[in-house]
């Protein structure tokens, strides 16, 4: 049986139920704690088989020093401060649990991630780098790993780790950077030089995200993708959300990536067709019509101030496009010739 944890509100609905299906789907018995932020969420998971829900409320009636934090800090960075807080929960209130996996609901599974616990070994805690390709190194000042899948087993070492970073966060955390720290992440830079039995994944097929995904080619080889000469575990869809009624934004915008070049609809069309129909099935913020398709995928996102672009496949889209796009470079050489 693997153990894993995840923390999300109920405008998170369909990504986590996307993550959590396809997390059922690729292992042969799993169990989910799910941290729930709100009563939506309890309620959308009430009874459900494989799903533990756990109201925040619970959580924080086990730590005294949570209600004070809560208070001070804005709710991102509250969020970011639970996130040593909840495996500590989960293996003191199940003693029985070996190792504790916490997750960010925006991750999906495309493959077993059982070999990641092979790879772990004897290790006691297990954690995901960012593996920032050379356009994003600059990203690194922000921290070496990335806090969305990391392990914890239930013994002195891990323990020891956890409370140090309970201590940490507890001291300090912001969704800005500052002096050398930001959020919760930047902590773990010092773990494998601080702590024993730290191990960092080396399966390229796993920590696979927006920053890295240039690293390595994408190639669908009989149903399976792989991610260089691996096969793809997770990604994390880091910016996908739906902005509105027809328009879906993959967030490799952000990164300066075009969806249409290197194979990238490959993990995206997959995604998206597992997403829309949680999507639909769920009431969201940006309610989907029957527009909101794969085919969107195949155009770059566009982000022109605040300007969406409804990138649909057809030619009067395309057209506007094209159209913004020269107004946009006009105005652009008239600011220039001015100055």
């Amino acid at each position: 049986m693997l153990h894993f944890a995840t923390i999300f509100d109920s405008n998170y609905l369909p990504q986590a139920e996307s993550m959590i299906d396809s997390l059922m789907s690729n292992t042969l018995k799993s169990m989910v704690y799910i941290i729930a932020l709100d009563e939506k969420v309890i309620e959308y998971y009430y009874n459900r088989d494989g799903v533990i829900c756990i109201p925040l409320n619970d959580l924080e009636d086990s730590f005294s020093e949570l209600q004070a934090l809560k208070k001070s800090r804005s709710y991102i960075e509250y969020i970011f401060t639970l996130s040593p807080f909840i495996p500590l929960y989960i293996l003191n209130k199940y003693p029985e649990i070996d190792i504790i996996t916490t997750l960010d609901a925006d991750l999906y599974f495309f493959s077993d991630p059982t070999t990641l616990f092979q790879e772990m070994g004897e290790h006691s805690v297990m954690i995901s780098p960012h593996r920032f390709g050379l356009n994003h190194a600059y990203l690194e000042r922000y921290g070496q790993f990335n806090v969305s899948f990391q392990s914890f087993r239930n013994d002195n070492r891990a323990m020891i780790c956890l409370n140090k970073w309970r201590n940490e966060c507890i001291t300090y955390v912001s969704d800005f950077l500052y002096e050398g720290k930001y959020a919760e992440q930047k902590y773990l830079n010092t773990w494998c030089e601080e702590l024993e039995g730290v191990y960092v994944i080396k399966n390229k097929g796993a920590c696979v995200a927006p920053w890295n995904i240039q690293n390595w080619a994408i190639e669908l080889v009989d149903k399976n993708i792989f991610y260089g000469d691996s096969k793809l575990i997770f990604f994390h869809f880091h910016g996908f959300r739906i902005n509105d009624e027809n328009t879906i934004y993959s967030g490799l915008h952000h990164y300066g990536l075009d969806i249409r070049k290197h194979n990238y609809h490959i993990i995206y069309g997959h995604y998206l067709n597992a997403f829309l129909p949680f999507a639909k099935k769920i009431k969201t913020p940006g309610k989907l019509t029957r527009n909101a398709k794969m085919k969107k995928l195949f155009t770059p996102d566009i982000h022109l101030h605040s300007l969406p672009f409804r990138f649909n496949n057809d030619l009067l889209n395309r057209l506007k496009l094209k159209i913004i796009l020269f107004a946009f470079a006009v105005a652009s050489r008239l600011k220039f010739a001015y100055k």
